[in-house]
């Protein structure tokens, strides 16, 4: 059965009655009707908008649970002992965090249905299939299974009802607090990855329809042409005429559907800030629209010549228009591919300065004790690698809302790092060196296990681009044009150069032999040729705005030398010569190439705007400030002979104050 097609269906039985003949029974009759496609997708629409309104119910729930939480953690510092009101309230949270998973857990379940339905409807590609997958396992890791853990220790401690449990009750809230401040920052990036995930299904599907589409106007064109030239009179033709009408109504009417399907991707696209550059080429849809329009009453005045024309046109523009919705997604795919391999590249490069800085930080710190001058000095310090820390992982929640390479541990690896920051910037509050050190080394573990794992996100980014790339050489479709005002090659060829000596090296240790061999080698030269035409066309441009000649034979950075060794390499690969001195003379071209772009980027700044560095002045203070200094040594001297009446908490604090002081 089709999607549409109607089943009638009842149930008849006969008794063995051999004196008087068999009787029977029947049931009342029952229909069976599959949903039209118009039906299942008005479906799968309905159900896709309820995952999303279910993600950000879930975010506000958690965001909420996290304010009470911080209170619930701030009354306990002013009390000596939880209230019955206070015990109920916590109480509410565990239930309140209870119906949340549940909620999670039918979120998932949802979602899961809808990607077998839709998988139904219309198969995924093997690209969004790949995203739906890491989606669905972002999915599961929202129920986080520590998180669970530390909610049902919350527990035990309310049934205790013991006051000596406090402290290990504070310490707990403000883990729990983390989790849920995580878990919205999943959610969030949950919502944003299903909401791209949407727009890339609907946007292949609604071209794989008006692909569809044209090929059906055509064959209609055909079919109408054919009846034209029949030899068929009276009301044969007359019936086939109107059965032509009817198709080309039908074909008008689904077209009607891609369009309506266009503008929803408009308005989804919208909702992802436009991202995705979708249009929904309204000049191209009116064209067809006339078109289609012009062969429906060609077809009622019979000049079927004439409606056949009306329909190849009209067939053509529907394929322009799915070439061109192809090719832009294509284009938009490659760009943001790269935009996200240079950002990721850059988060990793300023994840591990922060990481040598913090090293060294924490060395400086072993080295002085609570009363040396410099360890004020060494506390700034930490407050701004914990700003810069900030920025790292701002950089990188956005950009996990883009990339699915990225796993749902490395954002929670960051929030692990930023605790251990926050709490390192804590006991330096206290001058607890000890434990100063061993949180900064702690959160050297984070951003080392973080550093590793992006490395891997990254080597997954690269591997991914270079396999598109081949895809569309391997279907003989055109390069991505360069965008205004950027040279050929300029800013990638180091990169580019680097992919090469990548598999230079791949395919000498492969062991590949023959026409197998023969044909890389081809291949690789026909790369290195490229990257040397792309050097020299850089070289012309740089000339062309005001460069001038420097070390070398041509350009500054000995470009000519640089352009020798790579012709230099394409004879070895031409003639099969893979040999240990190839890749030393590809290390070396890298390093080259490298140093020429540095160059080219360092003769682009102004030195008229160039920066000056601050330079460390020590402080001076006024004489008041010695006064002020007597007055809290006096102010300190009267606390410790006459201690208020504090809570718990704050008596812990005021001793461990006293006991640093000595």
């Amino acid at each position: 059965m089709k999607p549409g097609d109607r089943l009638e269906y009842f149930v008849q039985v006969w008794d063995n009655d051999g004196v008087n003949g068999p009787k029977s029974a029947r049931t009342r009759s029952a229909e069976f009707r599959l949903p039209a496609r118009k039906e299942l997708r008005e479906q799968l629409n309905a159900q896709s908008q309820s995952v999303q309104n279910q993600m950000s119910k879930s975010a506000e729930q958690s965001k909420k649970l996290e304010r009470e939480l911080a209170k619930t953690e701030d009354k306990l510092k002013t009390k000596r002992e939880l209230n019955f009101q206070d015990r109920k309230q916590l109480q509410d949270m565990l239930e309140q965090k209870q119906q949340m998973d549940q909620q999670l857990a039918d979120m998932k379940k949802m979602f899961e249905e809808m990607n077998q339905r839709q998988d139904q409807l219309d198969p995924k590609s093997q690209e969004l299939a790949e995203k739906a997958k890491e989606l669905e396992k972002l999915m599961e890791t929202l129920l986080d299974p520590e998180t669970k853990k530390l909610y049902e220790e919350l527990q035990k401690l309310l049934e205790q009802q013991q006051d000596q449990t406090q402290p290990e009750m504070q310490k707990l809230l403000q883990q729990l607090e983390n989790k849920e401040n995580t878990l919205q920052k999943e959610l969030e990036r949950a919502l944003e990855m299903f909401k791209q995930l949407q727009f890339e299904q609907k946007q292949e599907n609604a071209i794989n329809k008006l692909e569809e589409l044209a090929k059906e106007q055509q064959q209609l064109a055909e079919q109408t042409q054919q009846n034209d030239k029949s030899q068929q009179k009276g009301p044969q033709q007359q019936q086939k005429q109107q059965e032509l009408q009817k198709q080309q109504a039908e074909k008008q009417q689904e077209f009607n559907e891609v369009k309506q399907d266009l503008q929803d991707l408009k308005k989804l696209d919208e909702q992802l800030d436009g991202e995705n550059g979708a249009d929904e080429m309204k000049d191209e849809q009116q064209q067809v629209d006339e078109e289609m329009q012009e062969s429906q009453e060609q077809l009622g005045k019979n000049q079927n010549q004439k409606a056949s024309q009306s329909q190849q046109q009209a067939g053509q523009k529907m394929q322009k228009m799915a070439q061109q919705m192809r090719e832009q997604q294509e284009e938009e795919e490659g760009d943001k591919q790269q935009e996200n391999i240079d950002s990721l590249r850059d988060i990793l490069e300023n994840l591990l300065k922060i990481s040598f800085d913090q090293e060294g930080l924490m060395k400086e710190f072993r080295q002085v004790d609570q009363t040396d001058p410099r360890f004020v000095q060494l506390g700034q310090t930490q407050r701004k690698l914990k700003d810069d820390a900030a920025i790292v992982q701002d950089s990188l929640y956005a950009l996990a809302k883009k990339v699915f390479q990225i796993q749902s541990f490395v954002t929670r690896e960051v929030g692990e790092m930023n605790n251990q920051m926050d709490e390192s910037l804590n006991q330096i509050r206290q001058r607890n060196v000890g434990r100063a050190t061993s949180s900064q080394q702690l959160a050297m573990t984070s951003m080392n296990n973080l550093a590793l794992m992006l490395n891997d996100a990254l080597q997954q980014m690269q591997e991914q681009q270079r396999q598109s790339q081949q895809n569309q050489q391997g279907d003989g479709k055109p390069g991505k044009k360069k965008k205004k005002g950027q040279a050929a090659g300029e800013g990638q060829m180091g990169r580019m150069q680097q992919q090469l000596n990548q598999q230079i090296q791949q395919l000498q240790q492969s062991g590949k032999q023959g026409r197998e061999l023969s044909e890389e080698l081809a291949k690789l030269a026909g790369q290195q040729q490229m990257l040397r035409e792309a050097l020299k066309e850089l070289d012309k441009m740089q000339q062309q705005s005001g460069g001038q000649k420097g070390k070398g034979q041509e350009g500054q950075g000995g470009t000519g030398d640089l352009k020798k060794l790579m012709e230099q390499t394409e004879t070895d690969l031409v003639n099969k010569r893979l040999t240990e001195e190839t890749v030393m003379r590809q290390r070396q071209i890298l390093t080259r190439l490298l140093e020429a772009e540095k160059s080219a980027r360092e003769r682009d700044l102004d030195d008229k705007r160039e920066a000056q560095t601050a330079q460390a002045k020590p402080p001076v203070f006024p004489p008041a400030f010695d006064q002020y200094k007597r007055q809290k040594e006096r102010q300190t001297e009267l606390l410790r002979t006459v201690p208020p009446a504090l809570t718990p908490y704050y008596q812990r604090e005021v001793s461990e104050y006293f006991q640093k002081m000595k």
